[in-house]
């Protein structure tokens, strides 16, 4: 029986995991930069170019930043509505359990609501596999000793 780290890693220690994820994120940043070329050529065919006319030589980078300010505003004014709605209800709210518990309900009150025998419905509460199909229950046995 091989014991090795490799095949458990839940025996490597902490500085393990993070010098072998160091290693593995440095050669996948290596892989990317040996395809910097070619997605770079992708990216002039399809007119990246244009894009960067447009966002840094023309300054289009700016209104960009104007929305994403924007879009901070309308987030952080979303978010505090939350936050507020939240700590009112907390206020409003607490210390108060409207949760009650009903009473529980006894064999006979449900075999009569489902309007079935109250021996089935026994049956069907010691049974382990019940299938219901568009309004008719199948009861299906399973030997004990097979699971």
């Amino acid at each position: 029986m091989n014991k090795h780290i490799i095949d458990h890693p839940e025996w490597q220690t902490p500085k393990q995991k993070y010098i072998i994820g160091f290693v593995t994120l440095a050669f996948w940043m290596l892989w990317f930069y040996l395809w910097a070329p070619l997605i770079s050529f992708i990216a002039w065919i399809f007119g990246f170019h244009v894009f960067q006319y447009q966002m840094i030589e023309l300054g289009g980078y700016h209104e960009v930043l104007r929305l994403i300010y924007l879009y901070a505003i309308v987030v952080g004014v979303m978010g505090g509505s939350l936050i507020l709605w939240a700590t009112y209800n907390i206020q409003r709210f607490s210390g108060m359990d409207r949760r009650s518990f009903r009473t529980p309900v006894s064999t006979e009150e449900l075999a009569k609501k489902l309007k079935i025998d109250t021996n089935y419905l026994e049956t069907l509460q010691r049974t382990q596999v019940i299938l219901i199909e568009h309004g008719h229950i199948h009861v299906q046995h399973i030997d004990d000793s097979i699971v």
